[in-house]
């Protein structure tokens, strides 16, 4: 095929660099390179003598390895074997393969099978009990739970589903009767006596309180044709129907949905109700109109509520048990905003809701939140005993991707929340009802905005850095600045203190908590008790190195230096913004950990003390090709201030030479200098390691964006100054520079084309090019506008385009096509949700027009990602189509090596 060979002939151009010694990469590499990941499938034995771990891609298979931490012992499989367990007792482990479910003895070749197996769940009852629960293909309705001490077992026939509570003792069954009635069964797995509850269907997970001695259910009994809601107290004889749709509360008017919640010492339910359909002569409404209206008036833009004009809206409520009567939450004309989940403790509910409604009782969008009223909200507490309401704070607003501003402290007795105006932590406490604000003693600022780091839209000004934690006393709160962590009273009564001694601050360090529990690290309660010394994170902010230091609760004093490398621990990378904590055995103090660099490929650790590490894998697929090396430049912006990047070089650089080099950009990278980076296709941005591999050298400034300034300003300003810093250098070859930069990088190609014409070659990636259309454009897939990414969002333009037009001119490349000399290849996908594809057509057909020379291509694959990769494209009159991403690496290679 041709694509081939124009992939023999880039080889061939490569090999003006290429080591003698070791091979080049190319695309044969791709969906090979093996890797392993801490968050994917890797576990540890409670006793940590023994732990499992998935190595994807070698040579394309996908590989389990069980073994001992120590080494010594190790099975293999040719799978994935996503379901695995350990036993509680440290002794056996459990998996599936093929159609069979094997329990092997650690540390022994022994292996028996439950062959024909359909399922498995491995249930934890005790501290060394389990239960192993599967079914049989040949029998799929039967379930069977096997006492791995003894093997014993027993079996429940006809289940259609299974629940069980949080401590896993209880299990409550979906089933059928002798007579083919179905049937709802609770039983201990302790004695394994089913008993029969409730007849009828059960819908939906029952929800059980806190302690495991009661739930909640829905669903439609026997010989009735409504949903209900009901309520089962373990020890009684049947379940307890509690309210349907026709209690005197609801008026008829709204069905009974599914319960959220038990409160109240199991006296209240929370659940759902929703609105029924409007029905006028016993025929449904029809919500479809032939002419869509916009109105000023409307909280929403007619587009966005068309997508939800058919449907029916859900509302919250609370059934009291003791009075049999119902709290409304939310009603019409009301909204409850549930954006960090349901936040309840036993008598109180927090609810965070939307201050003002249109009159067709529409909220705006979130995104709106720096200008419409719409949009702005208030927190409230809600007993659920009286239904009293009492506004903690008001005049909030929501912004884009805020999280955890108000929140409950886990034992429910304090509402903790972020009050972006006075800029301080403020806690109520439910008993009293008193405020106290948290924080006006401490000398910091709690903001995510750093000029210099991240985080520097102009809406991050409002957001907190965070909440690292609560104390297992439900007494006090951990809080982050950008560098230290703090620990503060909820009741206000106790100083203050700086856990890290203000070390992060004085040495550019970045302190976080290392170990976390939970999904959301910001409700995580430490299980370290005040006074205990607690693990965190340390990355120099300079210097780029990672490690760990020791901090202890209760106390102000420098943290306890463990360990600092130039390397990155897993879930522990600055630009990420998912966090992976080490794996530590239950009952031993061993941890597994992540650890890679630029030269070494990710693998697995073991350690006791964050000091010394035992290399657990050895994956260095690197080694055997020309590779890269990486190096922190820093130098100054045409502006006078310092900025930092990354150049990476290949493995047999000699300085004697000269390389061409590439400029690839979209925000900030420099915190990532230690990080491996896999060979993969990726679309329209460069595959660093192909390149470098190949003879390039890639340099990856960061870019920052004065406030207000929009984004063209910061992108000029970093990328064209260490362009022009970097051709100074006797081995960069001044000629040959090309750029290169996707989404918002795409822009920023566009953007530097008609601003200079320092670069031999460009490729924009999904880039836009008219910020006027895109600022107001309707967008299909939310009906919703961009106006607030640029206002205040990453646009950066800090104003609509009637306060600074001058930016949103200089933000549209379009308007200057004319000055453009540069060679342009664009990729745009004509499905993307996100930018829409005649933003790179309209500027392609400028500079056609303009006689200029551009390539562009369209993508027509599925959409399955924000921006596709593209599959068949479209170099100016040539085609090139492959039918994997290959294709693009093969294009962009192709183009860059023609300037």
């Amino acid at each position: 095929m041709k694509w081939k060979m124009i992939l023999l002939a880039i080889l061939c151009y490569g090999n003006r660099s290429a080591s003698a010694q070791k091979p080049l990469i190319d695309n044969s590499v791709y969906g090979k390179w093996p890797r392993v990941e801490l968050n994917y499938g890797t576990v540890i034995s409670n006793d940590g003598r023994f732990m499992s771990y998935i190595v994807e891609g070698d040579e394309g298979i996908s590989n389990r390895i069980v073994r001992s931490v120590q080494q010594g012992w190790q099975v293999k499989w040719s799978s994935k074997l996503i379901e695995f367990e350990f036993s509680q007792n440290s002794q056996k482990y459990i998996f599936s393969r093929g159609d069979s479910v094997g329990i092997g003895i650690l540390g022994s070749s022994y292996v028996s099978y439950i062959p024909g197996a359909n399922l498995f769940r491995l249930i934890k009852e005790g501290i060394d009990d389990d239960w192993l629960i599967y079914s049989l293909k040949t029998e799929p309705d039967k379930l069977i739970f096997r006492d791995l001490r003894n093997n014993e077992e027993q079996t429940c026939s006809s289940v259609q589903d299974f629940w069980y509570s949080e401590s896993q003792k209880d299990f409550v069954v979906q089933t059928k009767d002798k007579q083919g009635k179905e049937v709802v069964q609770i039983f201990s797995i302790a004695d394994f006596r089913p008993q029969s509850i409730w007849y009828g269907k059960l819908f939906g997970a029952p929800v059980w309180d806190k302690v495991g001695s009661s739930f909640a259910f829905a669903g439609v009994a026997q010989g009735d044709s409504i949903n209900a809601i009901y309520y089962y107290q373990k020890g009684a004889n049947i379940a307890e129907k509690l309210v349907d749709k026709n209690n005197n509360d609801l008026g008829g008017n709204y069905d009974v949905m599914r319960p959220e919640a038990l409160c109240n010492n199991n006296n209240s339910v929370l659940f759902t109700v929703r609105e029924k359909a409007f029905v006028s002569g016993g025929i449904e409404k029809d919500k479809s109109v032939a002419i869509d209206i916009y109105n000023y008036k409307d909280a929403k833009l007619q587009s966005e509520q068309l997508r939800t004009a058919k449907q029916l809206t859900n509302y919250h409520v609370i059934y009291n048990k003791n009075s049999k009567r119902i709290v409304w939450i939310e009603k019409k004309r009301e909204r409850v905003l549930w954006q960090n989940g349901i936040q309840i403790n036993d008598n109180h509910v927090l609810i965070d809701k939307i201050d003002h409604l249109d009159s067709n009782g529409e909220a705006a969008d979130y995104r709106e939140w720096s200008w419409n009223p719409h949009a702005k909200h208030s927190f409230e507490i809600l007993d659920v005993n009286n239904g009293k309401i009492s506004r903690l704070c008001s005049r909030l607003q929501h912004i884009q991707g805020l999280v955890n501003v108000c929140q409950f402290s886990p034992d429910g007795k304090y509402v903790l929340w972020y009050d972006y105006f006075l800029k301080n932590y403020f806690s109520y406490d439910v008993a009293t009802g008193r405020i106290c604000n948290l924080t006006k003693k401490i000398a910091t600022n709690w903001s995510l905005y750093d000029p210099q780091g991240d985080c520097d839209e102009p809406e991050d000004r409002f957001h907190p850095v965070g909440i690292a934690g609560f104390l297992p006393d439900e007494k006090s709160v951990l809080l982050y600045d950008l560098h230290d962590i703090y620990q503060v009273d909820l009741s206000g009564l106790k100083t203050p203190i700086c856990l890290t001694n203000y070390e992060g601050r004085r040495k550019n360090l970045r302190f976080r908590l290392a170990m976390y529990t939970g999904d959301i690290p910001e409700r995580s309660i430490l299980k370290e008790k005040n006074h205990d010394p607690v693990l965190v994170n340390a990355f120099d902010l300079k210097a780029k190195k990672d490690g760990f230091y020791q901090i202890q609760l209760g106390y102000q004093k420098l943290p306890n230096y463990l360990s600092m490398q130039s390397k990155l621990f897993d879930g522990l990378r600055e630009y990420e913004s998912v966090l992976h904590t080490p794996i530590k055995a239950r009952d031993a103090n061993i941890y597994i950990v992540q650890c890679e660099s630029e030269t070494q490929s990710p693998n697995l650790f073991s350690t006791y003390d964050f000091k010394s590490f035992l290399q657990i894998t050895d994956l260095n697929p690197q080694k055997k090709y020309n590779w890269l090396t990486s190096e922190l430049i820093t130098w100054k912006t045409f502006n006078n201030s310092t900025s930092q990047g990354i150049l990476y070089k290949p493995e047999n650089f000699d300085p004697k030479k000269k390389y061409p080099i590439i400029f690839f950009y979209y925000e900030k990278f420099s915190n990532t200098l230690h990080r491996f980076l896999e060979p993969e296709a990726n679309g329209a941005t460069i595959d660093i390691p192909t390149f470098v591999s190949n003879g390039y050298l890639v340099f990856v400034p960061d870019i920052h964006y004065p406030l207000n300034t929009g984004q063209g300003y910061g992108c000029y300003n970093s990328v064209v100054s260490a362009a022009k810093y970097l051709s100074k250098m006797p081995w960069v070859d001044a000629k040959h520079m090309a750029i290169n930069g996707h989404s918002r990088g795409g822009f920023q190609t566009n953007y530097l084309v008609t601003h200079t014409n320092l670069f031999a070659a460009a490729i924009s990636g999904a880039g836009y090019s008219d910020a006027i259309n895109l600022y107001s454009r309707i967008w299909e897939y939310n009906g919703s506008t961009r106006q607030s990414a640029y206002e205040v969002g990453h646009q950066r333009m800090g104003g609509t385009p009637w306060q600074r037009p001058d930016l949103y001119k200089d933000g549209s490349p379009i308007l200057k096509a004319n000055k453009v000399t540069t060679p342009v290849l664009m990729m745009n996908n004509i499905r993307d949700p996100d930018i829409p594809f005649e933003q790179g057509a309209e500027f392609f057909t400028a500079l056609r027009r303009l006689g200029k020379k551009a390539g562009s291509n369209k993508t027509c694959g599925q959409a399955f990602d924000q921006h596709v990769w593209p599959h068949n494209l479209v170099d100016g009159s040539k085609a090139v189509v492959a039918g994997n991403d290959y294709s693009c690496v093969i294009l962009l290679f192709t183009f860059l090596n023609s300037f």
